[in-house]
């Protein structure tokens, strides 16, 4: 099981105020509503205007998986039971949100994300390691990397077959759930299809989705999280811009430290206590992160098994300042 870093520990203590900030967000649900619909307008819209591939498959790409991965960390949150005090209003908001991503797994993503959380780096326990063929399959090949990536979300999935933990379907109450997923997702699709006579609502909507987790910018999130670089941490975060559109996901060792801290306070956390972070190394941009981690050999997944970053360079892990982890990568 997981140990905390000894921060955890020392922060509460330090700064009691931290303990103010937990809670939910209940304007998550709202904003989840919106983009759905924003998500839907897209994928219809294709249709209406008879958009040719060429046209509506780039917005899907840029625009769609911007919508698509913001759906993803509201999902996220409601996973921690950020939304809403209530369980299973928190359930159905994902239910909601994953609705247009064509994949029904958001309620197993609900299962194997609060084991990450627990198992966190363990190579047989955490469903966000990559499983051992997976990482000997890919290893440091640009080529594998990027196909790797264009098809993250089917790998991940593919790992949790391998993992070591129970299946989400020994609880009726949790595999009602996941069966309402699939209802409502292929519902949806089935609607979407019938209504416009067209497939073209269902492959943006997949597009947008496997983009968002996949070869996109925002899917380098996925590598800045917990892929090691120097020096080693546990976690990663992601201080850039692209915190604005991705309700401050890239907070991820404030997020990881605060569990029940929502997207809308995550920064606070580090701004309470920054002696914790500012010493950490974090990421700055998320296009500059997919480009070296394709490009650079150093770059293994095997790596993320194995954790050992000595090979990433010839002197030891060690604490550093801000500005110079900026310059590692």
């Amino acid at each position: 099981r997981y140990t905390p870093a000894p921060r955890r520990k020392e922060m509460p203590a330090r700064h009691p105020d931290l303990q103010d900030i937990s809670g939910t967000e209940h304007r998550t649900g709202f904003f989840m509503a919106a983009l759905v619909a924003l998500q839907l307008a897209g994928a219809l819209g294709a249709v209406y205007f008879k958009l040719p591939i060429v046209a509506w498959f780039p917005i899907s790409y840029l625009l769609g998986a911007v919508v698509s991965h913001a759906l993803y960390v509201l999902i996220h949150d409601c996973v921690h039971n950020l939304a809403h005090s209530s369980a299973d209003l928190n359930r159905a908001l994902i239910i909601l949100g994953n609705s247009v991503h064509v994949f029904p797994s958001g309620i197993l993503f609900r299962h194997y994300h609060l084991i990450h959380h627990r198992e966190m780096n363990d190579n047989v326990q955490d469903p966000d390691v990559p499983a051992h063929w997976e990482a000997n399959l890919v290893q440091n090949s640009a080529p594998m990397k990027a196909f790797w990536m264009a098809f993250y979300s089917i790998f991940q999935s593919a790992r949790t077959v391998t993992c070591d933990y129970k299946s989400p379907l020994t609880k009726p109450a949790d595999a009602a759930w996941i069966a309402l997923n699939y209802v409502v997702n292929f519902g949806l699709l089935g609607v979407l299809t019938y209504a416009t006579k067209s497939y073209v609502p269902a492959l943006y909507l997949l597009v947008a989705s496997m983009a968002s987790v996949g070869f996109h910018p925002l899917g380098a999130r996925w590598i800045q999280e917990h892929y090691p670089t120097l020096p080693f941490q546990a976690t990663y975060s992601y201080y850039g811009p692209l915190n604005w559109l991705m309700f401050n996901v890239g907070f991820h060792n404030e997020h990881h430290d605060f569990p029940t801290v929502p997207w809308s306070r995550l920064p606070q956390v580090k701004d309470k206590a920054p002696e914790y972070y500012n010493s950490l190394f974090a990421h700055y941009s998320y296009t500059k992160l997919l480009a070296d981690f394709i490009v650079n050999p150093q770059w293994d997944l095997m790596l993320r098994r194995t954790k050992k970053v000595e090979d990433l360079a010839d002197s030891k892990p060690e604490q550093v300042s801000t500005d110079a982890a900026k310059k590692v990568l």
